[in-house]
């Protein structure tokens, strides 16, 4: 269970930080981080949804791998976006 999370985990700040960086240009600027926060946040909300349909669905070992991704996705983006609310020069 806890190979899938963490695999589910790294597939979304991948796709995260690559839409980012793209978004912004590929310059690692203020906005860039911002960003990775605020889809941080994002994504582990709507994966919190899913789980919660995998859990409804009887499909227990799925629902609980995207809860604890959902967990590590959020926590991330609390992080970030903790270290990003304000411009810093």
């Amino acid at each position: 269970m806890m190979k899938n999370s963490i695999k589910i985990y790294l597939i979304c700040e991948a796709i995260i930080v690559v839409f980012s960086f793209v978004a912004g240009g590929m310059n690692a600027t203020y906005d860039t981080g911002f960003t990775i926060g605020l889809l941080n946040l994002l994504a582990g909300i709507l994966l919190l949804f899913v789980s919660v349909i995998f859990f409804i669905a009887k499909n227990k070992q799925r629902g609980l791998s995207l809860l604890t991704a959902s967990g590590f996705v959020l926590l991330t983006g609390f992080i970030t976006c903790s270290f990003f609310p304000f411009k810093l020069n």
